[in-house]
């Protein structure tokens, strides 16, 4: 199975440091919140891209990073990370 490159590896970075923070300071990172943190990091980068986190973007994220997004969860409120 071949995985391709992303054509945002800018986004992707900031999504990955992100996660990092969050698990750092153990708070929550769903999938939801992955594909919003793309598309907030996506309109701050560059506000004409087209850019859309899918599902299918966040599978080939997971895949790029081989990372299951879904498990990255802890249990404290999910609005805690909004910050």
């Amino acid at each position: 199975m071949k995985i391709r490159n992303s054509t945002y590896p800018e986004v992707e970075k900031c999504v990955r440091k992100w996660f990092v923070q969050c698990r750092d300071q153990n708070l929550p990172a769903s999938e939801l919140m992955w594909q919003q943190k793309a598309e907030d990091f996506v309109k701050e980068l560059d506000s004409n891209s087209e850019f859309k986190a899918s599902n299918g973007w966040l599978e080939n994220f997971e895949k790029r990073h081989n990372r299951k997004i879904c498990d990255e969860t802890a249990s404290v409120d999910a609005s805690s990370c909004e910050e």
